[in-house]
Formats: C-alpha cells, sequence, structure tokens
C-alpha cells in the first residue's frame, strides 16, 4: 500500500538500520530517504489533520453566511394584496416573491424573507404550498430602507391564501411566541 504512496509522492523508503542522511548513489547525492515505520506511523496522521483542514476551509463561510434580521422594522407591519410570483425552499430561509399594486396601478415587486425549510415544513408548508399566480394577502414587517423585502414573524404576521390563514407556526399554534430574533 505505502508503495503506491511512496511513488505518488516520490519518496523513496529507506531501510530503517541505515540511519544515512543522504543516500550517494553512482556519485550523485540523492534526497535523503525516510524510514517506512516513521512514513507508516505519521501518514495517516497528516493526512487526517489535512482532512479537517480542508472541511474547516468549505464549512467556515458556510457558517457566516447566516444574517440577523435587524435590517427589518418590527414597530411596523404592511398588510397587501399580491400575486404569488415564486417560492424559493432552501437555507438559511424560504423566501416568497411577490408582486403588489398600489392604487395607480404600478407594480412593486416584494421579497418576503420567511423561516427555514424545516421550520416551514413543520407548519405544514412545502416548496409548492404557494405557486406563481396565486392571489394571496400577506401581512409582514417591512425593510427600514424602504425597499421591496420584508420579513415574516409570527404571530403578527400572516399569510392568507383562498380565505385561509396559512400556518406559519412550527408547533401549529397561530399564538406561539416569535422565534428570538438573530
Amino acid at each position: 500500500m505505502f508503495d503506491k504512496i511512496f511513488a505518488i509522492l516520490n519518496i523513496s523508503p529507506a531501510n530503517s538500520q541505515s540511519g544515512a542522511a543522504m543516500q550517494v548513489d553512482n556519485g550523485l547525492m540523492s534526497p535523503p530517504r525516510l524510514p517506512v515505520h516513521l512514513v507508516a506511523h505519521f501518514f495517516p496522521k497528516v493526512l487526517a489533520i489535512f482532512m479537517v483542514l480542508a472541511g474547516l476551509a468549505v464549512v467556515s463561510p458556510l457558517a457566516c453566511a447566516h444574517h440577523g434580521s435587524s435590517a427589518y422594522d418590527f414597530s411596523k407591519l404592511i398588510t397587501l394584496k399580491a400575486t404569488v410570483t415564486s417560492l424559493e425552499w432552501g437555507n438559511p430561509h424560504c423566501i416568497l416573491h411577490f408582486d403588489s399594486k398600489d392604487e395607480k396601478g404600478a407594480i412593486t415587486p416584494w421579497s418576503l424573507e420567511m423561516y427555514n425549510p424545516l421550520w416551514m415544513a413543520r407548519a405544514g408548508w412545502n416548496k409548492a404550498t404557494l405557486k406563481p399566480g396565486d392571489e394571496i394577502v400577506v401581512t409582514f414587517h417591512p425593510s427600514k430602507n424602504a425597499g421591496g423585502n420584508g420579513f415574516i414573524r409570527i404571530p403578527e404576521s400572516k399569510i392568507v391564501f383562498h380565505g385561509q390563514s396559512l400556518n406559519l407556526d412550527e408547533n401549529g399554534s397561530a399564538s406561539a411566541p416569535p422565534p428570538p430574533a438573530n
């Protein structure tokens, strides 16, 4: 097994009794040879450390990707009649996209940050609960910058579809306390 590793790494194992720092072959100096027992002992540990570091390099940016809810104004609620354009079902949050018309008929696109897919599934949702073209009435917290973004937070936020309020609480109760703000 180690013969293949030695070949890949261009290392030639030496006899563990040789003790020579440099091997002389036909008068030319060659790099020192590592004793087989040292390579066999340390190689799995070095490989394991390398794999852990590589894994951390991949996972650490994902851990930093989550954001807080400080961009939203929790002192205000907006209620709009809207038409669903899409429902993104993915981590860290599901996003409901919809269009609403103002009194002049101008269309405003909105993106509404909801809970994570696990929370939403426990509340009875799936990625096909709302489809493009569905008419809804939605109550939510707008962003502080007055952009087309909002945030769902129970118990004050609602989504009404076909006259029925869709459950947003993972415990099945519309009166549960809101999750902690991030």
